[in-house]
């Protein structure tokens, strides 16, 4: 069923007539524990308002339209491209090129947006206090698609928030039965480069989201709407109007991260540990490359077993 944007005023978190930068503001109703509590990480959210509700983040000048934004930007700009037999295909553009393909009917995302929209970190970094994630973890991107275009079907590798700022943009939710928790970003339209995929591809299958699992909701996304999507989750996009939105990406860390972490820490103490490994030239050097390597792996479970699970989960509560 379509959900449609309700009309009128909703509250926000204000100090002194001020929006606060935050969940809070985000969705009206729900304070960051609760959101924590209800949604986080795996049930998506949506919330609907005026996007005077969203100042100092809907109402910033580089943010009006995307010659502006483009003539702002420093960081990187590709286009999104689905050609007629459904190949989805990202090309890297500069800003001269992306205005005149945006034009022509290419949507395009401009990332690490924030270094180019300062005001853009105080959201990133509230967020980062609020969901207890270091800043750098979050990163900031700002899409804009032409009327009647989008991105097709795909999963994100990370918790995404979404901020509709000019236009309206349809959003298609369904279900990912096929693989959980995926650490690539990846869609159906991408199978002809598989090959860039080798990650995702030691967990599940070249074909996956071939089959459609159903919808789960369609959103009607207008100026002011705030989407909260889990990562993994299968999503496709379609614009009713020339859309800016900006999306900030949560890299919420793995079990596999924090173990890693930790054991890296352990590790590098040893200076053994610290030593370069370099590509061997011949024999003799290949072979003094595997004596050690394999004295160390010998080392390995010893140095696993003193890893806790207090020490992991110590990465998420150090204090900042």
């Amino acid at each position: 069923m379509t959900r449609k944007t309700p009309r009128g005023t909703a509250s926000t978190s204000r100090l002194r007539g001020k929006t606060l930068p935050g969940l809070g503001t985000l969705f009206p109703g729900l304070t960051p524990v609760r959101f924590r509590r209800q949604y986080w990480p795996l049930r998506p959210l949506d919330r609907h308002g005026p996007a005077a509700r969203l100042s100092g983040l809907a109402d910033l000048p580089q943010l009006n339209r995307i010659e502006s934004l483009l003539a702002a930007h420093r960081g990187p700009t590709k286009t999104l491209s689905t050609n007629p037999q459904g190949e989805h295909f990202e090309v890297p553009a500069d800003p001269e090129r992306a205005i005149i393909l945006y034009k022509l009917g290419t949507p395009l995302c401009l990332g690490d947006v924030n270094h180019s929209v300062p005001s853009l970190n105080l959201w990133r970094e509230a967020l980062a206090r609020e969901l207890d994630v270091v800043p750098e973890r979050i990163n900031c991107s700002a899409y804009a698609s032409p009327s009647g275009h989008g991105v097709p079907k795909h999963f994100d590798n990370r918790e995404i928030i979404v901020v509709q700022l000019r236009g309206v943009k349809r959003w298609v939710i369904e279900p990912n039965t096929e693989v959980e928790n995926p650490t690539q970003n990846y869609g159906p339209g991408a199978s002809w480069n598989w090959k860039s995929y080798r990650e995702l591809g030691t967990y599940c299958e070249r074909t996956v989201g071939e089959n459609g699992q159903g919808i789960a909701a369609v959103i009607e996304m207008r100026a002011g709407s705030v989407l909260f999507l889990p990562r993994g989750a299968w999503h496709t996009t379609m614009t009713e109007e020339d859309s800016l939105s900006v999306t900030f990406g949560i890299f919420t860390p793995t079990a596999a991260d924090l173990l890693l972490s930790a054991l890296r820490a352990r590790l590098i103490r040893q200076v053994q540990w610290r030593r370069p490994i370099v590509a061997p030239l011949d024999e003799k050097q290949a072979n003094l490359a595997q004596a050690q390597l394999s004295g160390l792996v010998d080392q390995w479970p010893d140095e696993a077993e003193g890893v806790t699970a207090d020490e992991l989960l110590g990465q998420l509560t150090k204090p900042r």
